[in-house]
Parts: structure tokens; C-alpha cells; sequence
């Protein structure tokens, strides 16, 4: 008998809007997207878009099975999680991922400005930069920076501020609204019309529009997650799964 298959992806998957975001999504999905795959695990409703324009002939699983965060201590914390995926400079890629000097001038910005002393801001240090996690410490004193415990610090946020970064969908299977933050207007993780007016997900060039966002989102309750996520238990998808594997 041949062997099933299971593609269980864990990115950010989305359809592309140009010509050179098709390069990038291409890219990207060649680590984690098998087209030849008997079933595959699509997590939220933005990655059975990508599907869509791939033609996948196998079969879906549509559901949740990797994060199972309770988001229930946002409020009580002000804590809000800022994660972006950092590339050393021989992996850099000038589409689609956040220049370190940009990564910079954004924790100066979160640094410096009075208004983010309203919260608590921790900062989700990517792997490929954990070696700076002192450096970052005494330069900028009134951020806190983690490297690890995702799942926790995810939990415990009211809000994620990315670029791009597997931390987007994670964040919104966690319940957890998100900003695309691109300062310099060059590169938008997620463009479709589909989500463009979800209050889950938010897409902000501004310093302004940044401020003016985070208060909404703390003084509101973002609840359209069913437009992006499938209502369906993690234990059950992951039961599901199991009797797949099992047969």
C-alpha cells in the first residue's frame, strides 16, 4: 500500500497580489507546501486561499491543531507581543522580510515613545538573533525581550505587531488581533479584499494610525475571528487527524 501523505504546514501561507509577491510566496511555500501531498492541514481561511490558486487536488483538513492558547489575560496585563522574523544577512531577502536596520528603528520607536509606556511591551526575539538578547536588554530599557514560551507570551498579549512572521497566523489562531506594521510601505504580508475590513487584522504604514490602532483594538472587543479561523476544536482536529493516520 503507498504511504499517506500529511502536509502540516507552519507558516504564513496567503495568496500573492503582484508579480514580486508571487516570487516571495513561492518561495516561501516551497519549505512548507507540498503540492503532491494526499492531505493538508490548512489552519485558517487565508491559507485555503493560497490552495485555491495552487489547484491542490488532495484533501483539506481544515482546522487548528497546533496552537490551543486560551486568550484570557490580555486586558489585566496591557501586554502587547511584538514578533518578526529576522534573517541573517547571508539569508536576507529584500521582499517580503524586515531589514534588521528597519527591526532597529522600530524598537527605538517603541523605546522612546511616552505612549507605549501605557503598556506592556515585550518584544519575541527571533532565533536567529537570541545572541543579542543583552545587547538589546541595556540599549533599549523600557521593552522586555523573550526568547522563548510563544504559546505563553501569546496568551497573555492583547495584541501582536508583526512584519512578517509565522506569528500572524498564530497569533490569530490564538484569538489575538494582529498589526502589519510596514513603516516604510513596501511590503503587506496579507492584501486581499476578502479580509480587508476585519478588525482582527489590520494593515498600518503610520506612526499615528499605529497609536490611534492599538488603542481601538485595547479599548474594543475584536471578535470577526470566524472570518479568518475554522470553529472547530484543536483535540477534535487533532482526533481527526489521528484516525487518518491510524487508517
Amino acid at each position: 500500500n503507498k504511504s499517506k501523505i500529511i502536509n502540516i504546514p507552519h507558516g504564513t501561507l496567503a495568496p500573492h497580489y503582484n508579480k514580486y509577491d508571487k516570487i516571495f510566496k513561492k518561495n516561501i511555500s516551497e519549505g512548507i507546501f507540498y503540492k503532491k501531498s494526499d492531505y493538508f492541514v490548512c489552519q485558517t481561511k487565508i491559507a485555503n486561499e493560497f490552495l485555491k490558486t495552487e489547484k491542490f487536488i488532495g484533501k483539506i483538513l481544515k482546522g487548528n491543531i497546533i496552537l490551543g492558547a486560551e486568550n484570557n489575560k490580555r486586558k489585566h496585563n496591557k501586554q502587547i507581543l511584538y514578533a518578526v522574523a529576522n534573517k541573517s544577512f547571508h539569508n536576507q531577502q529584500l521582499v517580503g522580510f524586515e531589514n534588521f536596520y528597519e527591526y532597529y528603528e522600530n524598537l527605538n520607536f517603541f523605546n522612546r515613545d511616552n505612549f507605549f509606556r501605557n503598556y506592556r511591551f515585550k518584544i519575541q526575539l527571533h532565533p536567529s538573533i537570541y545572541h543579542l538578547k543583552n545587547l538589546l536588554e541595556k540599549k533599549f530599557r523600557n521593552l522586555i525581550f523573550e526568547k522563548s514560551n510563544l504559546e505563553k507570551n501569546l496568551s497573555e498579549s492583547f495584541l501582536v505587531i508583526s512584519f512578517s512572521s509565522t506569528v500572524i497566523e498564530d497569533a490569530i489562531l490564538s484569538n489575538s488581533p494582529v498589526i502589519l506594521y510596514d513603516r516604510h510601505n513596501r511590503y503587506r504580508h496579507y492584501k486581499s479584499k476578502k479580509f480587508e475590513n476585519l478588525d482582527i487584522l489590520h494593515y498600518v504604514v503610520k506612526k499615528k494610525m499605529l497609536k490611534k490602532k492599538i488603542h481601538e483594538i485595547y479599548t474594543s472587543s475584536p471578535k470577526n475571528y470566524s472570518e479568518v479561523v475554522y470553529d472547530e476544536a484543536v483535540k477534535k482536529n487533532v482526533s481527526n487527524l489521528v484516525e487518518i493516520l491510524k487508517n
